[in-house]
């Protein structure tokens, strides 16, 4: 059975020789992709999402250099490390590559130590990169975390005292504003993996419950922007399942407050719950939540779930948020082996879909 934690390695090649010869190299230490032009480079790039790339610069049609550009101006593959690959031996090639982003290069004919060390040492640099990165937003957002929760505990216990309209106001206003950043703040905590959010642990749960709990999480927002709720769960559903069920509900709960902050005070928001598929004890349950709200262009509607992607700056503006809790919530319906996806228009509201595989 293949390794799942082993590092994969796409080489773009127009030799099938060099391929062979780089997948006996790295092989079985490495999972290989090969393709033998730029085009379907980019796309194995896209699809494959390899740890590294190993690019040769001389191809016909699409060269190295055009092929390097493509990649890193794509949000997709931009952080993926690339080795040139070249017979050139000149400084001027080198230098186009490296400011085009290359990490490394790799000179043919290929000798096996050295193609072996290239690859460790760009995969540990780029590695500690991220490390570094993560654990820097997890200090900085811990650091932020304690004086927040400090204003909140002060502003919630003034409240307590006889104030004056004004002041009481005020303090609404701040403990308003307080709780939302420590969302905020939660959810930069789960981009740096210091929650671990990309984990799923399965126990037996009750829908029911489950979505009793979701319910409760919502409530106090759907009070006061007079939102009515409107449930469908479907019968059909067997009360208890084994899946995650804190990530449903995390998933869940993100989908309708957002339909409650994207929509009109007073408007309508529907929840429902179905079967979406059921074979030989694996269940795919869908979840479907429709609001009234502002909807959302089709040209817009994959952006929403790229990181740190909005949908206007206005919007932005209005709504406040840095646009990661439907990424986050995509990812964790795919690690639950379903998806998330949206059917909307501009001015007519938007459904929400998410699915996630469960068993009896």
């Amino acid at each position: 059975m293949e390794n799942a934690n082993k590092n994969s390695v796409l080489i773009i090649d127009d030799e099938p020789s060099n391929i062979v010869t780089l997948h006996h190299m790295l092989n079985p230490d490495y999972t290989i992709y090969g393709v033998t032009d730029g085009l379907a480079g980019l796309t194995a790039a896209k699809t494959k999402n390899p740890s590294l790339i190993l690019l040769d610069i001389l191809m016909p049609d699409m060269d190295g250099f055009e092929v390097l550009s493509q990649l890193k101006n794509t949000k997709e593959t931009r952080d993926i490390p690339v080795i040139l690959i070249t017979r050139l031996d000149n400084d001027e090639a080198e230098e186009k590559g490296l400011l085009l982003g290359a990490d490394d290069y790799l000179q043919k004919p290929f000798n096996s130590i050295i193609v072996k060390l290239r690859v460790q040492n760009v995969l540990k640099i780029a590695k500690r990169n991220g490390r570094e990165k993560s654990e820097f937003l997890s200090r900085m957002n811990h650091e932020m975390l304690s004086p927040m929760n400090t204003i909140i505990g002060s502003v919630q216990t003034a409240m307590k005292y006889d104030c004056s309209d004004k002041i009481i106001s005020c303090l609404n206003r701040i403990n308003d504003a307080s709780l939302h950043l420590v969302k905020m703040i939660e959810n930069v905590l789960n981009i740096s993996g210091e929650r671990n959010i990309f984990s799923i642990t399965e126990s037996t749960f009750s829908i029911h419950e489950l979505i009793d709990f979701v319910q409760s999480r919502i409530n106090p927002d759907l009070i006061k922007t007079k939102h009515i709720l409107t449930l469908d769960i479907s019968p059909a559903i067997p009360e208890t399942l084994i899946g995650d069920e804190k990530r449903i509900s995390q998933v869940l709960v993100h989908l309708l407050s957002n339909a409650i902050k994207f929509s009109p005070e007073k408007s309508d928001i529907s929840f429902g719950a179905y079967i979406h598929a059921d074979d030989d004890g694996t269940i795919i349950l869908r979840f479907e939540i429709t609001d009234e709200g502002i909807g959302i262009s089709y040209e817009h509607q994959k952006d929403i779930f790229d990181l740190f992607e909005q949908v206007d700056g206005g919007i932005a503006r209005k709504y406040s948020g840095i646009g990661v809790g439907l990424p986050l919530s995509k990812n964790l319906a795919n690690m639950m082996g379903g998806d998330i996806w949206v059917e909307s228009e501009i001015g007519k509201g938007a459904k929400f879909y998410f699915t996630c595989k469960t068993k009896r």
